[in-house]
């Protein structure tokens, strides 16, 4: 039943699409829309046509067979009936095979038509194709008449331009002429105006020369007689020793106590005695270097007197010979290339001749220093430091790298050391032994830029390069934190008066409080600058209230350590602020900047009070005595300088490293001061 059910409704579905191919093949004129349908209905009639045989046949031979069991005298009627229904199966055969080549011979009718468009089609297709190709030969003329009426005009521009390329030849062959004579003008003035010059020159090495003798000659006759003066009031205060020694010794028999007394005296003597060796051997040891100093600059000035010389010969080349010294065997000789060779001439010029007078002025510099230093050998200043008799006692070799920052502790009795090698270092500030090391970075280039002191001394924090900080326990010599959170180095750090907080500026422009309790950031989300405002240094005030930040955008600005809000900016510096620093009471700050100067500033309104110039190269590092009447500083001309603030005058210069000082500090009683350098060096120096 399934099978038949199928059938049926295929044959019916088929008849249907033939009723709807055939009306479409009618209205567009496309026979396949009726062919198809057909073909598919007469092909599904033969099916079922053959499917009802088939099915008839087997009732048939079912029924026969029970008829033939059941009704045996019905045999030949059945027989009868078999043979009717052979012919009416022949006859429906016939029947079909008619329908079939009817249905052939109607599809060949239509079809006919269709062949005979695609014939049409195809010659129309041809014609088109023709018409194309004619019309595109057509385009393809115009468009080479068109391009060569582009190209016309450029070939005619090229030989105008090649005409004026050959008259500009010809004119600048004629400026080069007239630049060789203007050029031999100018040698001779040049040479003119050298003449003057270098016999100015002579005259005033000449006169160096004479007054640098006369003043090493009474250098060395005030150092002579400055000498046997203190030789001389030793001998004179020695006497009554000498006396009393003498009236003594009879008695030290019989007296013990005398003797006691007597050794006490002489002790004290020695006592006195010792600080006058040791200026005189400060006298001596200031006399060396100026001597050695002033043979650097001599040798300097020699070496740029040669070169100034080597520039006059190439001038007198270029009048000799009219024309300039080539600096290679393809060196062009076009007017440009003259002008640039002259104007290096001149420039080498100029700067020989700044060079020799900057020389004789490091010269004049270096004996009015030594002239200053004979005539005014003071002892002390108002405040009771020693001044002129700060020496270096001890230079720290071991780091192999710069040496970024250098703290000393509270109690005064060590000091630790960072440094570009990816170490940070404990020292004994007495005797300059290392104590240990109490980190090692081993990724790379992971300096340690900054270190402080908490201010019971029990805590030592380091910024690094890697943008950590990290925060050691000094008693038991473990890490307690690694406080993460900025994005590049960190300059500069300070802890909180109650050391519960800690401070640290970025290279990423901004300024983060770390809770020292829980080793986390307090949010505050404090940026200097929007744009080139690194921020370099950060100090805390004393009482704890407020920080005050240094940044490359110039300025010194003050903040609210509570709420992080921005109190008032200090702007004066002319380039960017490298330390600052808070003076004991809280009312000033004290700022170092590239700009080689130090300034002032009164909290109370915010305004500079005072410019400290003396520097010759960028201010890196500054540290404030306890009592606040000392600034010490460090710079990039290699050295360090000891500052009064009450007066703002120079206490002292120390001079020894060799390159630029980017870390300074002092200790508790004034009497030391450490500096770390970017020639890997750690100075300690006293009074």
């Amino acid at each position: 039943m399934t099978q038949r059910h199928w059938l049926d409704i295929t044959e019916y579905v088929c008849i249907g699409g033939s009723f709807l191919g055939t009306a479409i093949a009618a209205a567009t004129q496309q026979v396949v829309y009726a062919a198809t349908p057909l073909t598919l209905t007469l092909g599904v009639n033969v099916l079922n046509r053959q499917r009802l045989h088939q099915l008839n046949r087997e009732h048939q031979d079912t029924a026969i067979a029970q008829v033939y069991h059941n009704l045996e005298p019905i045999h030949e009627e059945f027989s009868q009936l078999d043979i009717q229904t052979q012919e009416r199966i022949s006859h429906l055969k016939d029947v079909n095979a008619q329908q079939y080549k009817a249905a052939i011979a109607k599809i060949h009718q239509l079809i006919e038509p269709l062949n005979q468009q695609l014939i049409q089609l195809d010659s129309r297709s041809q014609k088109q194709l023709e018409q194309f190709n004619s019309a595109n030969q057509q385009q393809h003329a115009e468009i080479i008449a068109h391009i060569y009426q582009l190209i016309h005009p450029l070939h005619l521009h090229l030989n105008q331009l090649d005409e004026t390329t050959q008259q500009r030849d010809r004119q600048t062959q004629t400026q080069l002429d007239q630049l060789h004579a203007l050029q031999h003008l100018q040698a001779e003035g040049i040479l003119a105006y050298i003449n003057p010059l270098i016999d100015t020159l002579n005259q005033e090495l000449i006169r160096l020369d004479s007054q640098t003798q006369k003043r090493f000659a009474e250098f060395n006759a005030a150092n002579q007689q400055q000498h046997d003066a203190i030789i001389l009031q030793v001998q004179q205060q020695l006497e009554p020793l000498k006396t009393q020694l003498d009236t003594l010794t009879p008695q030290v028999s019989d007296q013990e106590l005398k003797l006691g007394q007597l050794k006490d005296a002489i002790a004290k003597w020695y006592d006195y005695i010792e600080p006058l060796n040791q200026q005189v051997s400060h006298l001596e040891t200031n006399a060396q270097q100026v001597n050695s100093q002033r043979h650097q600059q001599i040798e300097q000035l020699k070496e740029t007197i040669v070169q100034l010389q080597r520039t006059i010969h190439k001038l007198q080349d270029i009048k000799h010979k009219n024309r300039l010294p080539s600096s290679s065997p393809n060196a062009s000789d076009t007017p440009e290339h003259s002008f640039l060779s002259l104007a290096m001439l001149r420039h080498e010029l100029d700067a020989g001749l700044q060079g020799v007078g900057k020389n004789i002025h490091q010269i004049s510099n270096s004996l009015q220093d030594v002239w200053t230093g004979l005539t005014t050998l003071e002892t002390r200043t108002e405040s009771g430091l020693i001044t002129q008799n700060w020496h270096c006692v001890q230079t720290l070799t071991t780091h192999s790298g710069k040496v970024n920052a250098v703290a000393i502790s509270p109690q005064g009795e060590t000091f630790a050391s960072g440094s570009d090698d990816q170490t940070l270092r404990l020292w004994q500030l007495k005797t300059g032994q290392e104590m240990g090391i109490m980190a090692k970075n081993f990724a790379w280039f992971n300096g340690v830029k900054s270190i402080a002191f908490s201010p019971d001394g029990k805590r030592l924090a380091c910024g690094n390069n890697d943008y950590t900080i990290k925060v050691w326990a000094l008693d038991r010599g473990q890490e307690l934190y690694t406080l993460m959170g900025h994005s590049s180095s960190v300059k500069s750090i300070g802890f909180s008066r109650d050391g519960q907080r800690l401070i640290s500026g970025s290279d990423d422009r901004t300024i983060k409080l770390w809770n020292l309790a829980t080793g986390k950031e307090i949010p505050l989300s404090i940026q200097h600058s929007d744009w080139l405002g690194r921020v370099n240094a950060v100090a805390i005030s004393p009482n704890g209230q407020i920080f005050a930040s240094g940044s490359d955008d110039k300025t010194i600005k003050v903040w609210d350590l509570t709420t992080g809000q921005l109190m008032m900016t200090l702007s004066g510096h002319k380039a960017a602020v490298k330390a600052v620093v808070f003076s004991p009471d809280g009312k000033m700050i004290a700022s170092g900047s590239a700009d080689q100067t130090i300034k002032l500033w009164y909290l109370g309104t915010g305004k500079e009070m005072s410019t400290l110039s003396g520097n010759f190269g960028s201010v890196n590092a500054l540290a404030m005595s306890r009592d606040g009447k000392v600034l010490v500083s460090g710079s990039s001309d290699e050295t360090v300088q000891l500052w009064q603030l009450s007066t703002g005058k120079i206490i002292d210069i120390l001079k020894g490293h060799k390159g630029a000082v980017y870390s300074v500090a002092i200790s508790p009683d004034r009497k030391t001061v450490v500096s770390g350098s970017s020639d890997k060096t750690i100075r300690i120096w006293r009074c």
